[in-house]
Order: structure tokens, then C-alpha cells, then sequence
């Protein structure tokens, strides 16, 4: 186990607003007028993991979702995750997996001792906004009563003013007890899937950076032993509720396994580059990623055959498959929605490179009748295309870096490290290729497909690239890898925090 940051010594950097939707053990004020609970002090946590602290506040779940709009800097625990919120939010971790369930009186009419559809019921109650009331919509429920807190749902059940309740075994359980409501005539007639709960936090492009920074911070804490206490103690105080809660990969499942993914069920595939994953004389796939991705697979028991395509095929797999783990894609805006970012393996300065004395700032100031090297299916071809640039599309960066030579291309729009390592692999000298216009630095990561992909796996993945990368064989074989980048193959990088930074080292 990792041991977590403990923020002694750190400069707080920044307050976080932090809101809550109350519910017992996870969320309510204690008798000193704090707020406390399992997701409270999660997000508590990974927030000093972070190096930063949270004002906590407490409101109805309307409240919480219509300050996260009018305050996008606000970050808010247990948020369902549904198809609809998917790229409105960062989902910072996951916090539960809890299914939906509908009750309704034992006594009722209705209650046949059978699995019952939703539309089976005419007045149902939830709680105003959240997720279960959309799904309620999608049933063609006839009567939907929106009350504010779950209370007033469970009274209203009771007492027979509507038919149903739309809620969890959870948090009825929870409820129940702590508002002193005998809810044992309650009966569970309709279980829908398990839902998962995150720590969110809106997507907007001001909080992407505080989003990647919260991501890798929980992954790290879900590895203490902190957190393993957290844990203890949630699943204890669940226990006097009559509740059998367990934890795995740092989600507490309230109600048997959540199947996360077998093995032969995963397409791992490298957009080969090399020195970072290339074909051996075996037809085998190794490198530094490579090696990298191999070890989270591992460490995440999923042991699965690395394949190889051009960044055209994963990009169209990716769209349309899900469970399709690929590596190294750069972190564009064009992308955010497109993948689960798992890690970042590499950083570099992209730009244009030609054999020109010649400086730009940015791409309105080059000549219209310059033709400019891009890969096939590139952000940065849409990026020349949308310049009114002429642009002619390679399959590959020795090929795009061997036009640039020729003088086939003015300019090449690449990063400065795929024009040194196609020039050291075509054994090339290209001393005359030099930057012409900077761009912007890029991160590229491991990444997961988001079509139809379980988000427990993104949670399984981050965690095992965490636990990786602070791992002494790594930062051992990774430092061994790194001195003969920069001796034997004279490539000037370093690696910092688990990121290979394609530059040389200023320390």
C-alpha cells in the first residue's frame, strides 16, 4: 500500500467548494454542527492528497446540481452517473454502486410477490433531479410526486399518498433509521442495474487541469492505508444497518459483484512509435510503454495480447468498440470526450519543423502556398484544414519527416521528439530540420474507449497505474531506460512523476 500525502509541509494552493446531498453515514452534520460522513471525508482526503482543502456545505440534491451550473469551480459528492450527465462532469472517482429499486407497501393491491415493471405503477416518488426521476420519465410512469429530501418520499409511501418509492436498499435502510420510520411493511418489487456514484466536478476547460489533478490524487489515496480505515469504519457503521456492504477497487458495492471485465474481452493496441513501442524480429510489441502498459495490465489482473495499428484504425475502433485500451493518444480538447483517460505516458512540445531560417507565431502568418506534412487522421490535420492551409496526410512519421528532407513538404506539424526519433530510426542526419512555429505542449495517455465501457474498469486501470508507477521496479528499470535515451541514443529526455518528458532535463 501506498502511504497518502499527508499535506504537512505543503503550501495549500487553493479552497474548493465541496456540496453534498445529505444521507446518513455518507453525508450528515454531526452534533458539532460539521459536515462528516464516508463521501464527505473521501472527498476531504483526496482534496490534502491534492495539496488543497474543501469548504464543505450541505443542500438538496436540486441545490447541489444547480450550484455545480451557476458555480462550475464547485466540486459535489455522489453524483449518479448516467448517459446524459456523461460529458457534463469530470468523474473524479467512483464512490458507490448502488441499483435503483422501486417499494411499494406490502399491503398494496398491487403487490403480487412478482417482479414488476415501472409503468405497472401509477404514483411513484424521488427525489427532485435525481437520476431515478429520468428513468421513471423513460418508463412512462403516469404520476411522478418530486419531493426534496428522501424523508419526505418514504413518509409519502407510508402513508399512502403515492403508490411507490423510487429509491435504493441503501438508502432507504439508512433513512429509515435515522428519521425513526418503521419502513418494514416496504417491499422491493423492481431492481434495476447498479448505478455508480462519483465525486464530479463540471467539465469546463478552466477545471481540466484541476480534474487530472483530482483523478491522479484519488487514485493514489484509494492505495492507502488511510483509506482502507475510511473504508473500515463506512462498512461497519452499513453493518448496524442491517446492511451487506463490500468494497472492491475502491467502490463499495451495496448488493453483490459488480462485473467489471474478463480479459478476452479487452483490445489493448499501440500506435507504434519508437523507442516507445515498436515491432522486435518476433513480431512483438515492446518499448517503454509497452513495457509500462503491460505492468497495469498486470497489476489489474488483466493479461491481454498487445496489437498494432495506425492511429486511423484506433481511432475507428475506439469509436465504436468498447473496451478498447490504446496508447500513446495526445489529450486534445477535439478527444476529451472520446476517451477515459487513464495515465499520462509522455509530453512534448508540438509545433511546425522545416529547413527554413524562419519563425512564426502562429498558423494565420504562413504562406498559403506552403504545403505542410500531417498524419493521417491527426488533430493537427483538421487544425491545418481549418487554416485554409494546404496539407498532404502520411501514414506514418518517417515518411511525413523523409518529405520535409526532400523538399516533397515545406513544413512538417509534428512534436520535436517524432522528428529525432524517425531521423535516428531512417538513420537520417537532420541537422537542417528546425522549429518554425511553436504550437503548444501535449500529453499523451493510455486511454480506454468510452463506448459501452464499464467505468469500474477506468477505476481498476487508474488505480494500477498509480500503484505501478510509485512501484521501485519501475522507477528503477524506467531510470535505466531513460540514461540510455539520452547516452547511447543521444534523445534528450527525462522522466518526472511517470510522465517521459521529451526534453532535457534542467536539473
Amino acid at each position: 500500500m501506498l502511504e497518502a500525502f499527508s499535506g504537512k509541509g505543503q503550501a495549500v494552493e487553493d479552497t474548493i467548494d465541496v456540496v453534498s446531498s445529505p444521507l446518513p453515514v455518507f453525508a450528515e452534520v454531526n452534533s458539532n454542527g460539521q459536515l462528516t460522513g464516508y463521501s464527505v471525508e473521501l472527498a476531504r482526503a483526496i482534496l490534502q492528497q491534492a495539496g488543497l482543502r474543501g469548504e464543505f456545505r450541505a443542500m438538496p440534491l436540486a441545490r447541489v446540481l444547480l450550484r455545480m451550473q451557476k458555480h462550475p469551480a464547485t466540486l459535489a459528492t455522489a453524483i449518479a452517473r448516467t448517459p446524459e450527465r456523461e460529458d457534463k462532469f469530470y468523474w473524479i472517482t467512483a464512490i458507490t454502486a448502488n441499483p435503483a429499486t422501486l417499494f411499494i407497501k406490502a399491503s398494496s393491491s398491487l403487490n403480487s410477490h412478482k417482479e414488476m415493471a415501472l409503468s405497472d405503477i401509477k404514483t411513484v416518488a424521488v427525489v427532485r433531479d435525481d437520476f431515478r426521476e429520468d428513468i421513471l420519465k423513460e418508463n412512462r410512469v403516469e404520476s411522478i410526486m418530486r419531493v426534496s429530501t428522501w424523508k419526505q418520499g418514504v413518509e409519502a409511501v407510508l402513508k399512502e399518498r403515492v403508490e411507490g418509492l423510487f429509491f435504493s436498499q441503501m438508502g432507504l435502510a439508512l433513512v429509515c433509521e435515522r428519521s425513526h420510520l418503521n419502513c418494514q411493511s416496504l417491499v422491493p418489487v423492481n431492481v434495476q442495474k447498479a448505478s455508480l456514484s462519483y465525486l464530479a466536478l463540471p467539465k469546463t476547460a478552466e477545471n481540466q487541469a484541476l480534474a487530472t489533478r483530482l483523478i491522479e490524487a484519488a487514485a493514489q489515496y484509494k492505495l492507502s492505508t488511510g483509506f482502507q480505515k475510511l473504508v473500515a469504519g463506512a462498512l461497519l457503521q452499513l453493518k448496524r444497518f442491517g446492511l451487506e456492504v463490500s468494497e472492491r477497487d475502491g467502490v463499495l458495492e451495496i448488493i453483490g459483484r459488480y462485473q467489471v471485465l474478463k480479459s478476452e474481452d479487452l483490445w489493448v493496441i499501440a500506435d507504434l512509435a519508437p523507442y516507445f513501442a515498436e515491432l522486435n524480429s518476433r513480431g512483438e510489441i515492446e518499448g517503454y510503454a509497452a513495457r509500462l502498459v503491460r505492468e497495469i495490465l498486470a497489476e489489474a489482473d488483466l493479461q491481454q495480447e498487445l496489437l498494432a495499428a495506425p492511429w486511423e484504425r484506433i481511432l475507428r475502433e475506439s469509436k465504436n468498440k468498447p473496451n478498447v485500451l490504446a496508447f500513446a493518444v495526445a489529450r486534445t480538447a477535439e478527444r476529451e470526450n472520446l476517451f477515459h483517460w487513464i495515465t499520462p505516458l509522455t509530453q512534448n512540445m508540438h509545433g511546425l519543423y522545416g529547413q527554413e531560417n524562419i519563425r512564426y507565431k502562429r498558423l494565420s502568418e504562413i504562406p498559403k502556398e506552403k504545403l505542410i506534412a500531417v498524419l493521417k487522421q491527426d488533430y493537427r490535420s483538421k487544425l491545418v484544414q481549418e487554416a485554409w492551409l494546404k496539407r498532404q496526410e502520411f501514414e506514418s512519421w518517417n515518411a511525413a519527416t523523409d518529405a520535409v528532407l526532400k523538399g516533397a513538404v515545406d513544413y512538417i506539424f509534428a512534436s520535436d521528439g517524432a522528428v529525432q526519433f524517425s531521423c535516428q530510426q531512417m538513420a537520417i542526419f537532420c541537422a537542417s530540420i528546425q522549429l518554425v512555429m511553436d504550437f503548444k505542449r501535449i500529453t499523451t495517455y493510455l486511454v480506454v474507449s468510452k463506448q459501452g465501457t464499464n467505468p469500474l474498469l477506468v477505476e481498476k486501470l487508474r488505480q494500477a497505474a498509480v500503484k505501478v508507477k510509485h512501484s521501485d521496479s519501475y522507477k528503477q528499470w524506467s531510470s535505466v531506460w531513460s540514461r540510455d535515451m539520452n547516452n547511447e541514443f543521444a534523445v534528450p529526455l527525462h522522466i518526472e512523476n511517470g510522465v517521459v518528458k521529451l526534453w532535457k532535463s534542467t536539473e
